[in-house]
Parts: C-alpha cells; structure tokens; sequence
C-alpha cells in the first residue's frame, strides 16, 4: 500500500511526467524498500519515508542527466533553501513541490529538532551530488579514498537515520546519538549498503557511462579487470560487515545496552538486510 500510495503522490507533484517514468517508478518498488527498514514504523511515518524514496531515486536520476555542475548546484541549493524556509517559487518545479509536501508534513509528524537533523543531513547530501556533478562534467573518475567517502554520503541513508526515532518510536539523548561507536555503525551501515548497491549495479552503471561505482574506481586506480574489481569491492563490503558486528558486539561494554539503543542498531540492521531483498525486487538495478 505504501508503495502505490508513493507512486500517486510522486504523480500529483508532478515528479512522473511521462508513462514510462512512472513505469519505472512502479518496478522500483522503493516502497518496499521503506517498509523493510522500517517495519514497525506508524502508517503515516511509513508513508512519508516511502514518498521521500520515491523523490530522492527521481532527483538522483533527474541530476545524473544534468550536463553542468553550477545547475546542479544551483538546482539543489534552492532545494536546500526551500526546505529550511518553506518559501516556493515557481521556478523550483515538481521537486519543489514535493519537497515543500514533505517539509509541511515532516513539521506536522516531528518537532523542530527531527527537521533540524534532517536538513543538515540534507545539506551534506546535496553537497555530495555536487561533487559527483563536477567529477562527472570533467570526465574525473574519483580516487578510492575520495570516493569511498563521497559514497558514505551519497547513498543517502544518513537522511533516514535522523528521522529513525520518529518512525521507529523510540528515542535518543542526543550524548547517546553522538556516541563515536553509535556513529561508526551509521557510517558503517551506510558502506555497506552503498557498496552493495555497486555491486548489483555496475553492469547498468558501465552501460550509461557512470562514473561513480566503486567497481569501476577500483579498475581505474588498482588496473584491475572487471572481475578483480568486483572481488576487491566484495571484499571490502564483506570486511566492513564483520567490523559492523564487531562494533555491535562491543555495544554492552560500553554500556550501550538500552531498548532505544537496541531499538536503533536494530534499525541499521534492517537497513542492510532490507537493501538486500529488495536488490532482488527492484527493477531499478537491472539495465
């Protein structure tokens, strides 16, 4: 339900304009995708993580065919804008649009501090798609390090995880929220889904001349061939789970042990294991 509701939403904001973008849309099930990260979350929080799914694949995709780095900038910079001051214009679009819904009712569900984690996370995000716009104009394949760290933000989880405790019911002081070990498990749940999505993507990502695969910088920097890269990429991903588990492991020494905390570490997990069976699902991963 949340994912049809998503998809007549993203229509009446104007995102799918064409048959075959809503066709997409449809077979990308990125409603399934919020209900495996969030599965005890209410129907409306469930709704809204859905819509903003649905937003962030359709502004991903509208910004990868972008032919200059100042419009993006300029594009999302306005985004950013609205969403902090709930001022439209006409100029912004669909995407303002749908991000002025989201705003009006996000300020509805959660108070003022929720929005606040959302922005800044919103801001580090956009400021990621701008180096990807730049990277991508000047035909500049990334260094792994370079990019292992864009992709941390790109993936896009962090905006997620700073509204967790609204859709999931349970709360964190904010010394709790700050944690190193708490932070290095959102850091490493975001890798691991982000190097994941590489992995089930690269062969439609060298098809339309993306650069921004952590296959194909492995390739470029290492001299790799595809199959030596894509085992190096498997690698990392796999190390970085064990080291995730590691880090949870750690969690009642530290005495991280609360239902809130649990509550949260059980939201990464479903991050990792959702993103998984829906790669399965989603016709958005298939060329």
């Amino acid at each position: 339900m949340a994912h049809e509701n998503s998809i007549r939403w993203a229509r009446s904001q104007g995102l799918l304009e064409t048959e075959q973008r809503a066709m997409s849309a449809e077979k990308a099930r990125t409603g399934w995708l919020a209900a495996r990260a969030f599965p005890t979350a209410m129907p409306h929080g469930l709704q809204w993580a859905a819509d903003w799914l649905v937003l962030f694949c359709t502004l991903d995709d509208h910004i990868e065919k972008q032919r200059y780095a100042t419009e993006v900038e300029s594009d999302l910079l306005e985004l950013l804008n609205l969403f902090r001051s709930g001022t439209d214009c006409p100029r912004n679009g669909p995407f303002g649009s749908a991000m002025l819904d989201l705003r009006q009712r996000l300020l509805a569900l959660a108070p003022s501090s929720h929005v606040t984690r959302f922005v800044d996370q919103l801001e580090e995000l956009f400021e990621g798609f701008a180096i990807e716009a730049r990277n991508r104009e000047r035909d500049r394949i990334p260094d792994v390090a370079s990019y292992l760290r864009l992709r941390e933000v790109t993936v896009g989880l962090k905006v997620m995880f700073a509204l967790a405790e609204l859709l999931d019911g349970f709360s964190l002081s904010n010394d709790t929220r700050t944690h190193p070990v708490l932070r290095r498990l959102a850091t490493r749940a975001s890798n691991i889904v982000g190097w994941a999505n590489d992995l089930f993507t690269y062969e439609k990502e060298v098809l339309h001349g993306e650069i921004h695969n952590l296959v194909m910088v492995l390739m470029n920097e290492r001299g790799l061939t595809v199959s030596e890269a894509v085992q190096q990429a498997v690698a990392l991903h796999d190390n970085e789970v064990r080291d995730f588990l590691g880090d949870v492991a750690q969690l009642p020494s530290l005495d991280l042990t609360d239902a809130d905390v649990r509550s949260y570490v059980r939201m990464l997990k479903c991050w990792i294991r959702g993103h998984l069976d829906w790669a399965r699902e989603t016709g958005r991963y298939s060329a």
